[in-house]
């Protein structure tokens, strides 16, 4: 009997070993049953911690030595009357702060074994619901007040309560206000975006009416004067007593005459002479007019021709004359042939060095223009390797 548990014993822990590093899907303990249910009970990840009760945890281990984790099941957890609880959280929690509720795994009589790592097999929910987000880091607190927590692990279930409180952080805070009128009072206010909570809150003294703006109520004609009432600038309401000005006609307030339109042309501009444009004002009712010069038009130059042709050493000159009045003309020199002259080396050659097969040769070239002097040195390539008859060696 004393062997038989030796070996249940040798066999749990060299399966702890390798689940530990990933090679054995759960620990083994010493049952002879095996799960029936369709879905394998994989088990979950027990971490052994300071706060741990080791006497308690070799008991149930039965071993001589507490592992740093092992794995548990559903069938054992409920078979050996498990426990699960929360633990403590640090209170209360802020608004928007993200916590990592930690489930402690307890046996019979309440003594910590270890707490749960973050698994699938554990669910974990918030009463009121929209209270945490859930997030890859744990729950983020989105609502103040008592959260009710709420863990499941099959029919092991635990329960627990956390307070949040919003600290209105200075860079959630919004300030709201709704502007005064003239005779209506406006408000501010200053309310936390986080909670919704408002903070401060103030009234805003009406502006009072500002009497300074005329609005024009009967156009004035040609002939008639029109009218306008003096208004608030802010709120546009008419001053009680009402207070009216006359606008005058406009024939008396027509001063500044518009000479903006395209007028009629009295006389067409030329290249050598200005034209005469008549502009009548704009008003309908004014007959007053205007007289503008017509600026002279550009003349208009026929083609460039030689009138002086370019020889080695003197300029030319060509001239081009104004279509329109035959008079106006433009005249530009043509360079000497020698200033725009594009030397072409392919003219008589002189071979200052012949090429052969192992350096190259050297030949002077002259420009093929007679009256032009300049030469250019080019290179004669090597010549080709005459070989003689095959030789055995």
């Amino acid at each position: 009997m004393k062997r038989e548990r030796k070996k249940r014993r040798v066999a749990w822990m060299l399966a702890l070993m390798l689940a530990a590093i990933g090679l054995f899907p759960s620990a083994v303990w010493a049952q002879d049953e095996t799960p029936t249910d369709e879905k394998k009970d994989t088990g979950v990840t027990v971490e052994v911690t300071e706060a741990s009760d080791q006497e308690a945890l070799k008991a149930f281990l039965q071993t001589d030595t507490a592992p740093e984790n092992f794995v548990l099941t559903k069938e054992q957890a409920v078979g050996a009357k498990l426990q699960l609880k929360f633990m403590e959280i640090k209170e209360p929690v802020k608004l928007g702060e993200t916590i990592s509720p930690v489930l402690g795994i307890y046996d019979s009589s309440g003594k910590l074994l270890g707490t749960l790592q973050k698994s699938e097999e554990v669910a974990v929910s918030a009463e009121p619901k929209e209270a945490l987000s859930e997030t890859e880091k744990g729950f983020t607190v989105k609502k103040t007040g008592t959260i009710k927590l709420q863990a499941a692990w099959g029919d092991i279930k635990a329960e627990g309560t956390i307070t949040a409180e919003c600290s209105h952080p200075e860079e959630s805070r919004k300030t709201n206000t709704t502007e005064a009128t003239c005779e209506k009072e406006g408000a501010q206010t200053i309310a936390c975006q986080l909670c919704g909570t408002v903070l401060e809150e103030k009234s805003i003294k009406a502006t009072g009416h500002q009497f300074d703006q005329w609005k024009k109520v009967k156009e004035a004609t040609w002939e008639e004067a029109g009218q306008e009432i003096l208004t608030c600038s802010i709120c546009g309401k008419e001053k009680e007593p009402k207070e009216t000005r006359e606008i005058p006609a406009l024939k008396e307030s027509h001063v500044n005459h518009d000479f903006s339109g395209e007028g009629e042309v009295k006389e067409e501009a030329t290249c050598t002479k200005e034209g005469l444009l008549i502009i009548k004002c704009a008003e309908p009712n004014c007959d007053v007019t205007e007289q503008k010069t017509i600026p002279k038009k550009e003349h208009t130059f026929g083609e460039w021709k030689v009138t002086k042709e370019a020889t080695w050493d003197q300029p030319g000159e060509e001239t081009r004359i104004c279509t329109m009045c035959q008079e106006e003309k433009e005249t530009r020199a043509i360079p000497a042939l020698k200033e725009s002259h594009q030397h072409d080396f392919s003219g008589e050659e002189t071979i200052v060095k012949e090429a052969t097969c192992t350096e190259e040769g050297l030949k002077t070239v002259k420009c093929t223009e007679k009256k032009c002097d300049a030469t250019e040195q080019q290179t004669i390539p090597k010549t080709a390797h005459t070989f003689g008859q095959w030789k055995v060696t």
